[in-house]
């Protein structure tokens, strides 16, 4: 009789042995399965970060194209303006110079003297310009004061000078679009890099997610087998801290 109760005592004893190594099994395998939850939570953040960072950008980029459209339109429709305000101003200069002429012939065909000295006149019309002294000396004298050149000239200033100051103008802004223009596109080469890096980075994450998942699958088939605490412990342990 001793001999069977011993026999059933240690029999008791391996059962309950191997009932305490069996709820310690499950127990490490429900703690590998929250790290592998934790792992795919983590992952699935990293890569939601990351779609949205490349979203952002890229509407920075079409912002930024946009822009760039709007000053290139701006640009060409002032250069467009500046170029028919010219010429408007010169086809009325030449109206202008074309009247002056048909009163200087009108005036050599009524003044027999005038005719006489008409080489001399025509030579002398060569140079028309004008300083700001002389212009306002001029127009305030009367017309039948002035000689032929000085009323040409004085005709002359008063068709050029408006034109040159508008010019002048119109070459300051376009210098200031240009610069504009420059600095868009500057924006737009920094967008494009970033948005390169960021393409490259979600490259890098999903290379590393799909990694993650192959060693995901390995790690379930090394549960499977009822191996994987005594042999991944620690590199599992070292993973689990590098993501936290």
């Amino acid at each position: 009789d001793r001999s069977r109760g011993g026999r059933a005592g240690r029999a008791k004893e391996k059962v309950t042995k191997q009932l305490i190594e069996r709820k310690q099994l499950a127990h490490d395998l429900q703690l590998v399965k929250i790290e592998l939850s934790q792992k795919n939570l983590i992952i699935e953040n990293l890569k939601a970060e990351h779609v949205t960072k490349v979203e952002e950008l890229e509407e920075k980029l079409s912002d930024a194209l946009h822009q760039r459209h709007i000053l290139q339109a701006k640009l060409e429709s002032q250069l467009k303006m500046h170029q028919e305000e010219s010429r408007r101003r010169q086809e009325q200069t030449r109206a202008e110079i074309d009247r002056i002429m048909q009163r200087q012939q009108q005036l050599e065909t009524a003044n027999t003297r005038l005719q006489a000295h008409a080489g001399d006149i025509r030579r002398s019309l060569h140079d028309l310009n004008l300083t700001e002294g002389q212009y306002f000396e001029l127009k305030g004298m009367a017309e039948e004061q002035l000689t032929l050149k000085e009323y040409v000239a004085l005709r002359f200033y008063d068709a050029v000078q408006p034109l040159q100051q508008r010019s002048a103008v119109l070459e300051t802004r376009c210098r200031e679009l240009e610069t504009d223009l420059r600095e868009h596109q500057q924006d737009l080469d920094t967008c494009q890099e970033n948005l390169k890096a960021e393409k490259q980075g979600r490259s890098d994450a999903e290379v590393k997610c799909q990694r993650l998942t192959l060693e995901l699958g390995d790690t379930k088939s090394q549960i499977q087998q009822g191996d994987y605490k005594r042999e991944n412990y620690d590199r599992v342990k070292s993973e689990r801290d590098d993501l936290e």
